[in-house]
């Protein structure tokens, strides 16, 4: 069975992405888990020529407990690394309106190269996966699909959230400060509920 896949595109000059030429919204979020595979283009390759190179751009994830994603959020930030010539992928969490740096849970891919994500929030604690594909993009992301290189895992506790009566999805973003340089285009296999 083919997953469907979507295309996301950032315009130069923008943050936010579209699907299809048309603009995305912030929709409710029913679930506790969101898991997709995807992969970034060579627009993913850039130069700010200053500080905000190291500032994190965001894949999709949702909200657990409040409409405001700097209160309470999961996401996956990526970043091209001039130095290491690559995309750097770290859990971007929000808890209580702090922003937690984990910098030290990062998978590093290529452009092009698929990679799976798994986000899950269950009893007050985000678990986050970030897994390379191996032979393909069909299968649920799980320890199977990669070896130990290639699986990045982390538990973060969301203390102090608490159950509202909605859950916001948050989608494809550039930036940090500046805008996309270019276009960026991001490629979904969602495996999970995702409009």
């Amino acid at each position: 069975m083919t997953i469907p896949e979507n295309v996301y595109t950032i315009g130069r000059g923008a943050h936010y992405a579209k699907l299809n030429g048309r603009p995305l919204v912030m929709k409710p979020f029913a679930g506790s888990e969101l898991t997709y595979w995807c992969k970034l283009d060579k627009g993913a390759i850039y130069d700010h020529k200053s500080n905000d190179q190291y500032d994190w751009n965001k894949l999709p994830g949702f909200t657990p407990c409040t409409i405001h994603h700097q209160e309470d959020s999961c996401r996956i930030g990526w970043r091209w690394n001039l130095e290491k010539e690559c995309i750097e992928l770290c859990p971007y969490v929000y808890v209580n309106g702090q922003r937690l740096m984990l910098d030290q849970h990062i998978l590093e891919v290529q452009p092009e190269e698929w990679f799976g994500i798994k986000i899950e929030f269950t009893d007050f604690v985000w678990e986050v996966k970030m897994v390379k594909a191996k032979k393909g993009v069909e299968s649920p992301i799980s320890k199977k699909d990669a070896d130990g290189k290639t699986l990045v895992e982390v538990s973060i506790p969301a203390e102090g959230c608490e159950t509202a009566p909605a859950r916001l999805q948050l989608n494809f973003y550039f930036g940090g400060n500046l805008t996309a340089p270019h276009p960026v285009k991001m490629h979904m296999r969602p495996l999970t509920q995702w409009n």
